[in-house]
This record gives C-alpha cells, sequence and structure tokens, in this order.
C-alpha cells in the first residue's frame, strides 16, 4: 500500500542522514539534525507540515508554502502542487558529505521495551525525516510506537547503490532517535507494490523474488538485533506479491498457489532470522486469509482495508469482525499473539482509481465514511474478551510527517481518543 508515495520521498530522502548520524573522525563536526549537506533544507517549501498539521486540534507546528496554501490540499496533489518547491529545495543541497565520511549511528545503549499495547503509526522509511523533527507530537497523539515499512531498494533501477545506503542510514538514525524517546519499533521488510512492481520485482521469477527478499530479509534481522528493535517482519503482504507473479496459473490455482508458497516461505525463512535476531518475529500476512498457517511467529497481523460498497454493519460483520475472528484462531493455533498491522482507509483518488472520493458506498462518501471505519474497528477491538484482544493497533497516515493516507480530523480524534484512553 505505502510504496505509492517512495519516489515522492526520495528526492528528499537522499539528501538526509538524521541527528544522531555524526561524521567519521577527521570530519569536522557532528551533522545538523536532516541535513548531509550541512545545508537544513527550507520546510516552508516542503508543505508536509500542512498535510499532516492538525491545526483543528490545537497543534501548531503546522507550516505551508503558498502553491499549497492556495490549493488547500497537499497530500493528494503533493506530486504536482510543491514538486516544483521540492525541486527547487533539492536543488540547492548539490554538494552532500561524502558517503564513506558518514558513519552509522551507534547502537550503544538501546534496549527493547515492549508496551502492554502498542499504538502504532504506520510509516514508509521515506516519512522518517519528517517524524521524527516532531517526537513530541507523536506522543501527544498517544503514540508509544512507530511501524516502519522498508521497500527493497534492488528493485527499483532509479535507486543507485550509494542512494540506497544514504537511505539505509536515514532509517537506522531514525530508528535509534525514535528508540532513544522512548518508542518501541516495527520493523517491516515492504516488499513489493507500486513502482517496485511496476519496475522491478513483476520482471522477476517467483524464485528470483523470493531470493531477494530473503537476502534482504535477513541484512535488515541483523541491523534490528543490532538497533534492538522490538518487532521485525520478514515480508510484507507477502500473499499478494507473489500474486503478481503467477499470472500462469488459473484464477483459482492462482489464489491457492500463493497460499502454499507464502505457507511455505514462512516456514523457510523463519529459523534463519531467529538465527541473527533475539526480538519477536511477526508474520505480516496482508488480507485475511483462513489458508495461510503462520506456525512459529510470535505475532501474527493483518490489515485492514476498504470494503467498497459495503455498508457500515456489513463492513462490521464481514470485514471486521471476519478479520478477528480468523485472527484468533490462527494465533490460538500457532501459539502467538496477534495485532492489526495496519489500518489503511485512504479516500484520495490518486491513490483510489477505481474508487475516487466522489465515489459513493450505498449512497455515502468515502471521506465521509472514514472515522466510521476506524470508529468500528475500536468498538469491535473494545468488545473482545479480554484474553483475545490484539497486543496492539497500527493506522496508517497517523503521525506528523505522514504523506498518506490523508486522515481526516474525525478520524485523528477517533484513533487519539482510543490511543490515550488504552493503557500502554
Amino acid at each position: 500500500m505505502r510504496e505509492y508515495w517512495f519516489f515522492i520521498g526520495l528526492a528528499a530522502i537522499v539528501l538526509l542522514v538524521m541527528a544522531s548520524c555524526t561524521l567519521k573522525q577527521g570530519a569536522s563536526s557532528k551533522l545538523p539534525v536532516g541535513d548531509p549537506t550541512g545545508r537544513i533544507l527550507n520546510p516552508s517549501l516542503s508543505c508536509i507540515g500542512h498535510c499532516t498539521g492538525y491545526a483543528e486540534l490545537g497543534y501548531d507546528w503546522c507550516f505551508c508554502d503558498a502553491p499549497c496554501e492556495k490549493n488547500k490540499n497537499c497530500c493528494s496533489d503533493f506530486a504536482t502542487t510543491c514538486k516544483e518547491s521540492l525541486q527547487k529545495s533539492s536543488e540547492t543541497n548539490t554538494n552532500p558529505i561524502p558517503l564513506q565520511q558518514i558513519a552509522p549511528p551507534d547502537p550503544t545503549g538501546l534496549v527493547r521495551s515492549y508496551p502492554t499495547f502498542m499504538k502504532c503509526s504506520w510509516l514508509s522509511s521515506p516519512e522518517l525525516p519528517q517524524v521524527v523533527n516532531n517526537l513530541n507530537e507523536l506522543k501527544r497523539l498517544g503514540l508509544n510506537s512507530v511501524c516502519i515499512g522498508q521497500g527493497v531498494d534492488r528493485f527499483n533501477s532509479r535507486i543507485n547503490a550509494e542512494d540506497s545506503q544514504r537511505m539505509k542510514l536515514t532509517t537506522l538514525s531514525s530508528i535509534a532517535t525514535l528508540k532513544r524517546a522512548g518508542f518501541a519499533i516495527v520493523f517491516i521488510l515492504d516488499a513489493g507494490g507500486g513502482p517496485q512492481a511496476e519496475e522491478g520485482y513483476t520482471k522477476l521469477t517467483m524464485q528470483q523474488f523470493l531470493d531477494v527478499v530473503e537476502e534482504e530479509a535477513l541484512t535488515w534481522a541483523k541491523l534490528a538485533e543490532e538497533y534492538q528493535v522490538e518487532y521485525f517482519a520478514p515480508a510484507n503482504e507477502l500473499p499478494s506479491r507473489l500474486h503478481n507473479l503467477l499470472a500462469e496459473y488459473s484464477e483459482s490455482e492462482r489464489k491457492q498457489k500463493k497460499i502454499e508458497e507464502t505457507n511455505k516461505w514462512h516456514s523457510y525463512i523463519l529459523p534463519k532470522v531467529r538465527e541473527v535476531y533475539q526480538g519477536k518475529v511477526i508474520a505480516e500476512l496482508g488480507g485475511y486469509n483462513v489458508g495461510l498457517d503462520p506456525q512459529g511467529y510470535d505475532v501474527i497481523a493483518y490489515g485492514i482495508g476498504h470494503s467498497f460498497m459495503l455498508d457500515l454493519e456489513e463492513f462490521r460483520r464481514n470485514n471486521i469482525q471476519e478479520t478477528f475472528k480468523v485472527s484468533i484462531a490462527q494465533a490460538q493455533a500457532a501459539n502467538a499473539e496477534w495485532w492489526v498491522g495496519e489500518l489503511y482507509f485512504a479516500y484520495e483518488e490518486a491513490f483510489n482509481p477505481n474508487a475516487p472520493a466522489e465515489y459513493a458506498t450505498k449512497g455515502q462518501q468515502l471521506q465521509e465514511l472514514q472515522d466510521d471505519y476506524h470508529r468500528i474497528v475500536v468498538e469491535e477491538i473494545n468488545a473482545l474478551p479480554p484474553e483475545q484482544r490484539p497486543i496492539g493497533l497500527a493506522v496508517g497516515g497517523y503521525a506528523p510527517g505522514s504523506l498518506h493516507p490523508k486522515l481526516t480530523i474525525e478520524s485523528i480524534k477517533v484513533i487519539r481518543d482510543f490511543f490515550l484512553n488504552k493503557e500502554s
């Protein structure tokens, strides 16, 4: 889901290494926050704060450039509204410090800490620099953890080795900064989707794809151990990724094959991950499926998205209650915990080409329904017996600096009230 915004963030991210990255011996000083060149990008040219500044709730960290102020919609129109400003900002930073002079952030002193209930914002790695500069706002939103979706750069020909390494340093720096601020980390290898699917992995065979994912997963698992990450998921939504690689099968065979291959790969990779990583391992499985069998994992996670053309009670019964039912049954069978891996209720036309903002589901617009979707999830969590409840909830777009999905103020209030009243 989240990969769509990858390249929008890339223009800025290749230039960013966060505050905890320092220069190797011989360099003159510590790097400024967010800028390996020694020159801070002008935030007034970014408009990201306008996208995620919940001014209606009294938050005072919003900023917005003139084009965004005029258009009043930085998120769904970011690529066109702010493209020129972002490009000008990037062009002022054309001489980054040589990569070999930048040391990885220091993991000394980092320890794992597991909240009673994970109150998590689901973010793609390009969104992290803006987020770590708003740590106090994360806490005001009731968050105690951050889910990081890390793409696989090798699936994209437009990312060279140096850019990939710079982005890796940014991610590690953000992890260190967040953990030192008291946030738990859920690291998710988000292999595929968006530009990665269009330009990279769909040109591979299934085995070639899985070989790359394995290598990337084990590389990041070692880093997750070094930085004491609490939760690690070796692959996100693997069934949907494999679906794209099984076009030679009939639709019914395809559905069965992707389940079989997902179960086989998750079983194969788990002992390899445990050899290098001592935290809790998550099976992030995408949409729920009764045929999946994540035996041996510590946590089972299914995401929840739109159910177009369902009214709210059908959404509650056929989507939320069914997802929870399958999650609980699979967790019990695997002697594991479960959590809601991502709520993703985007309504912007740019992200739902078959269901734009004016699209009505039984007479109501998707934007109008977004807070109802979130409210139903919260109600259904609270309705479960304590012993069956999830250990956490991750919400897409719920953080200052997050580009997508755009959340309505009503949705923010629902989530914030739930998190602030939920035991940490």
